[in-house]
């Protein structure tokens, strides 16, 4: 038992999503794990450095008062700034962390601490896991698994070759049938636009594109070819499953200043990171005889996982 009630920590937790992207072995060897970090706290806010503490993590499904699907304990030590770092699925536990269903369900992670290193724990919170590694969720995409709940959100921006910023777009799909594939639009002067089925434009004097979504594929049209190269994507996009799916700039997808529109179970928008296979794609598909976009990751060896 903790003699110091000082030692009683306050949360100040934030989430590290590990790093395990486009590695070309992803599903060779699946890792079983992910990156968590937090910094420890006593209760008149001071940091608790240099220290071995007593963790211990859930992984809950459904909601904060959901059930826990995967428990385990760690025994970290702080850093001199107050942090810790762990990676939730290679602690003790007696729970199966490769049986995780990623794909089927929010997840959240609930804290327990005890500052003296034992297991005489106090809850410090439990919070959403917005995203988790792609890996994990490819290798629910390799034994079947599918969802319907999940969300992807970032900004995307398009440019010409000159790097004149022309519009940023967000991407949101909240997981509902509905919202699927919406895309807002947005320039540096204001004005901005959802794009839904029809036809909506922004021009800048630097160059124009045009977007349409018609009733089977989205695409995206340069409309001033006297520049010297097709328009460039650039920007991040997050989701579950994933994240900073793109980072770039002055490069992307296109061909002859098109972004590829396609027809019904066709790619209409591909993203890459300079490789021959699309990280992302958009497709058009009906649903309930309503027209919807549905957004797909692919890893690099070939899997892949729609939302």
């Amino acid at each position: 038992m903790k003699d110091n009630p000082m030692n009683k920590l306050v949360t100040k937790m934030m989430f590290l999503v590990a790093i395990l992207l486009f590695a070309t072995d992803v599903m060779a060897q699946v890792p079983q794990g992910f990156n968590f970090q937090a910094v420890a706290r006593d209760a008149n806010g001071e940091l608790i450095t240099n220290t071995e503490l007593g963790v211990r993590v859930s992984v809950i499904q459904g909601a904060e008062d959901g059930t826990a699907v995967y428990t385990e304990v760690q025994n970290p030590t702080t850093s001199g700034v107050g942090s810790f770092q762990i990676v939730i699925g290679e602690g003790t536990s007696e729970d199966n962390f490769s049986g995780i269903n990623w794909a089927s369900d929010n997840y959240y992670v609930k804290l327990e601490i005890d500052p003296a290193g034992g297991d005489a724990y106090e809850e410090l919170g439990t919070t959403r896991l917005l995203s988790v590694p792609y890996a994990l969720v490819a290798r629910d995409v390799v034994n079947g698994s599918s969802s319907g709940g999940t969300a992807i959100y970032g900004s995307i921006g398009f440019s010409n070759a000159n790097g004149d910023t022309l519009a940023r777009m967000y991407v949101e799909n909240i997981g509902d049938t509905a919202s699927r594939g919406m895309v807002h639009v947005s320039d540096d002067l204001g004005r901005s636009s959802n794009i839904y089925p029809g036809y909506m434009a922004l021009s800048s004097p630097e160059g124009s594109y045009s977007t349409t979504l018609s009733p089977n594929n989205l695409y995206f049209r340069n409309n001033t070819f006297e520049t010297p190269a097709p328009p460039a994507w650039y920007g991040t996009l997050r989701g579950d499953g994933f994240t900073q799916l793109l980072d770039f700039n002055d490069t992307g997808v296109y061909e002859g200043g098109i972004l590829t529109g396609f027809w019904p179970g066709q790619p209409t928008i591909m993203m890459e990171d300079g490789s021959e296979t699309p990280l992302v794609i958009l497709e058009g598909q009906k649903h309930e005889d309503r027209n919807i976009g549905v957004l797909t990751l692919r890893g690099t060896d070939g899997s892949e996982f729609s939302i």
